[in-house]
């Protein structure tokens, strides 16, 4: 168990809400994407993840 925790709290330490994103909240973004009031979004890719791939290198737009 010690070591579930050890992995929990390393992986919050990349997401800037400082917690995990709840079912409700994923839900939400796609009620959003399936409704009229997202008519006219084409072509994107939304990440639900509370930024947890922000610091990704693999998906950085900038070239270092």
């Amino acid at each position: 168990m010690a070591l579930l925790a050890e992995y929990k709290a390393g992986m919050l330490r990349d997401v800037s809400t400082g917690r995990f994103g709840k079912a409700h909240e994923v839900a939400a973004v796609i009620d959003f994407f399936c409704s009229d009031a997202a008519s006219d979004v084409t072509g994107v890719g939304l990440p639900v993840d509370g930024r947890f791939l922000w610091g990704s290198p693999e998906l950085s737009l900038t070239s270092s």
